[in-house]
């Protein structure tokens, strides 16, 4: 027997719809749909379709324009630079002189020389004439010189610097230039008027330098020679030498920088201008790589400050550009009496306040720092100097005193009474800067001391 199974149909209570819910996709056709129908349907909707189809246009048309107009700026300039570039090299003078040659080895820059160990050789000879009190440095030649690619002339010369003895004149004796030699011969003698009892406090700096299209002086290398450690052979005998060169960054031996300063002065508005331009070559402190730096300035009159100013800081730059402009009020008749300490300083996030280097620029200021106060007075005097460390204490320290031990030998009364006759700065300036009819009086020979008596 068959069972059957009968199945009676169930009310479900509530809504059930078999359609799926929207997607995006359904409403962007959705919409699009309506709003082709509405553009294409009536003369309204393709007029708002006409609008805004123009509007799409000139948007893109303006965008175009923009990117152009850039591009032509960009491009001006560029050229504008260019020119001046061309320029600058037009105005660039070197002797009249076609290259035999294009130098192919090339110089490296002030900074990779410190790492280099070969930068050629130089051999010279040292004779003292004791008639004629000269010192006589004779060049032979220099072998092996890394040269600058310049696509045109090079020329090479050697400068002959004694410290402290030429640290009062600006124009070093030098040898002639050799033209494109990578081993240049110069045999060429170099004659310098000093005291025999001077020259064994001196040290000498042979200074191998290029002349080119980019520079006057771009250094080589220099030979350092303690004269002191020098015997001189009688009736003006020759000891020759011969060495490496090697790079050195200060004369001084300090090595604590350059700055570059620009001063003028305004007799109607008795006021000195002094723009700190940049400094280079600042030394960072032990267990540092850069420096964050500023320069401070102090207008110092006897042992009075008159005035302090201070530029702006550079952080983590060991070439600083300040690019700064200071004033000071100063009085015409007391241009003779006051003085600009400059500190070059580094102020660290963490801890005090650290010199860097400082200088002396005024009426006791020496050699070029001396020049550069008296020339402000006609035009604006711009002017590199090197930071030193004077010990100079602004307000306190006896600036008369302290500049005096930087000339090299000790004054006397004597020399008093013939700076009072001849004038305050003659013979600490470069010859030729104030003519004088007046002959300079000779230095005072120092009593030679033996290195016995020295110790004792």
């Amino acid at each position: 027997m068959e069972h059957s199974t009968l199945i009676t149909p169930t009310n479900f209570k509530g809504n059930f719809s078999t359609t799926s819910p929207p997607t995006n996709g359904t409403l962007v056709d959705k919409y699009s749909g309506e709003v082709i129908a509405f553009v294409t349907g009536s003369k309204i909707g393709m007029i708002v379709g006409i609008i805004i189809a123009i509007i799409i246009v000139i948007v893109i048309l303006v965008c175009i324009r923009q990117a152009y107009k850039g591009l032509k700026e960009a491009k001006e300039r560029a050229l504008t630079k260019l020119g001046a570039l061309i320029k600058r090299e037009e105005n660039v003078e070197l002797p009249d002189a076609a290259p035999d040659m294009e130098l192919s080895a090339v110089q490296p820059a002030s900074t990779d020389k410190k790492k280099l160990e070969h930068l050629g050789k130089i051999k010279f000879s040292l004779a003292y004439d004791e008639e004629l009190s000269e010192l006589r440095v004779k060049v032979y030649y220099c072998e092996g010189l890394p040269m600058k690619f310049v696509g045109g002339t090079v020329y090479t010369y050697v400068e002959v610097e004694m410290f402290p003895f030429h640290r009062m004149t600006a124009n070093k004796p030098r040898t002639k230039y050799i033209r494109n030699e990578f081993n240049p011969v110069f045999d060429d003698e170099v004659r310098i008027k000093i005291l025999k009892e001077e020259v064994d406090d001196q040290k000498m700096y042979l200074h191998v330098c290029d002349y080119n299209q980019i520079s006057t002086r771009d250094l080589i290398g220099s030979y350092k020679l303690e004269l002191d450690d020098v015997s001189f052979k009688s009736k003006a005998k020759e000891t020759i030498y011969e060495g490496d060169l090697r790079w050195i960054d200060s004369v001084r031996g300090a090595e604590r920088g350059d700055i570059l300063i620009s001063m003028r002065y305004f007799g109607r508005d008795s006021e000195v201008t002094v723009k700190i331009k940049e400094c280079k070559g600042l030394r960072p402190f032990p267990g540092k790589v850069s420096c964050n730096s500023y320069v401070k300035l102090h207008l110092v009159r006897g042992s009075k400050i008159i005035t302090s100013k201070k530029t702006k800081v550079v952080k983590k730059n060991l070439e600083p550009k300040f690019e700064q402009e200071l004033k000071f009020t100063v009085e015409e008749d007391l241009l003779d009496e006051v003085n600009l300490v400059i500190h070059v300083k580094d102020r660290p996030l963490i801890g005090r306040k650290r010199l860097i280097g400082e200088l002396c620029i005024g009426c006791q200021g020496v050699g070029q720092a001396l020049a550069q106060w008296q020339l402000m007075v006609e035009k604006e005097v711009v002017m590199w100097h090197q930071l030193e460390l004077l010990n100079i204490v602004p307000g306190k320290t006896d600036l008369q005193t302290t500049m005096a031990t930087l000339h090299g030998w000790e004054s006397t009364s004597e020399d008093s009474e013939s700076e009072e006759e001849d004038g305050m700065f003659t013979g600490l300036l470069p010859s030729g800067l104030f003519p004088s009819d007046h002959k300079p009086a000779k230095k005072p020979k120092k009593p030679k001391i033996s290195k016995k008596q020295s110790k004792l």
